[in-house]
């Protein structure tokens, strides 16, 4: 055989080898493609599913199921699947683990009793039992004071979901009774303050004007004015009026020194039957009693013309002394109590 010829020979089957190589190779990637394609599968939704057509459909795509943690959910009811991973629509190989979180269903708590208690305390009881406080609604009840709970919705113990609402109906105390305001003006301040004491009504402010031809210690100003509705506790403001005299006086400031007493033996300056503080004030003088065994409530009030103005009011044991700074004029009276009870005028 020449050279040429085996050659040629040994070319032949070098290009046989190649092709038969060439083959082998795309032989063997169309199949890894396929197997690859195979394996690959597409996650299917299995959020707000029931468990077991949820684990049903797993199997049939030929992935695992794994439960990682149960938790409770005011949405979505007991068995039911919350989250999962990986997230619907993922591209996994067969075989690939789906892990979720499974609903145990609504937390069922049962409803404290709040009635008759303060309705902040109540509000705070129901936020420490994982609940709400949804409508207050408010009535006026005879027996029940101010802002105390009356009654609640749903009742106590019932169940109800966590973060559950309960409506609570609320007292605003006694109905306030209503009146028409009296005409006072006219009158002596000392039989005002006696009409509108017998309504329960106070005396917010009294002002003392001189007014030309006007009787002292006589109103000239109300308000509310005659006839217009007022209730319980409301306050009237007064204008009275008063000597020509008071206005041109000039104050000066004085020292009031007083020592409370040692009980029974204390030296009670007794308010003589008719004299005008005890017309005024209805007060019969008397021996104070002591309170808390040791101590008493001492209150100093100033008269100035027809004009009262509290200036002190504390708790003192017998033998404390008091010393007051005080504005006074030549008709300033200085009005010292003793628990409730008027001891001791002191003129300046």
């Amino acid at each position: 055989m020449s050279m040429k010829g085996l050659f040629l020979g040994c070319l032949k089957c070098l290009m046989i080898f190649i092709g038969l190589c060439a083959v082998g190779f795309l032989s063997a990637l169309i199949t890894i493609n396929i197997a690859m394609q195979s394996e690959q599968i597409k996650v299917p939704t299995i959020v707000g599913k029931d468990i077991v057509p949820a684990l049903k459909e797993l199997n049939t795509q030929k992935l695992n199921f794994k439960i990682e943690k149960e938790e409770f959910h005011h949405y979505f009811p007991q068995n039911t699947i919350i989250s999962q991973k990986p997230k619907a629509g993922s591209v996994v190989k067969s075989g690939r683990t789906i892990r979720v979180i499974l609903s145990l269903g609504t937390q069922m708590v049962q409803i404290p009793d709040v009635c008759r208690r303060p309705w902040l305390q109540a509000q705070t009881i129901l936020q420490e039992n994982g609940l709400r406080t949804g409508f207050f609604t408010k009535i006026h009840h005879d027996r029940i004071g101010k802002n105390i709970v009356i009654s609640q919705d749903p009742p106590p113990g019932d169940s109800i979901q966590r973060k559950g609402i309960v409506n609570l109906l609320i007292s605003e105390g006694k109905k306030p009774r209503d009146y028409f305001m009296p005409a006072v003006i006219g009158k002596k301040i000392p039989e005002a303050k006696r009409i509108i004491q017998d309504l329960s009504l106070k005396i917010g402010g009294l002002h003392h004007e001189y007014i030309e031809g006007a009787e002292p210690n006589t109103v000239i100003e109300q308000f509310p004015k005659a006839g217009h509705r007022v209730s319980r506790e409301d306050e009237v403001s007064l204008t009275v009026s008063r000597e020509k005299s008071i206005d041109k006086e000039i104050s000066t400031y004085r020292i009031l020194h007083y020592i409370v007493p040692e009980g029974s033996q204390s030296k009670i300056v007794k308010i003589k039957e008719g004299t005008e503080a005890q017309r005024h004030k209805g007060i019969k003088a008397e021996t104070p009693n002591k309170k808390n065994g040791n101590s008493y409530i001492v209150k100093i009030m100033l008269r100035d013309g027809f004009e009262e103005n509290e200036i002190f009011q504390e708790e003192k044991r017998p033998g404390d002394t008091i010393e007051l700074l005080v504005k006074t004029t030549s008709q300033t009276t200085a009005l010292i109590y003793l628990d409730g009870t008027l001891v001791k005028e002191e003129k300046f």
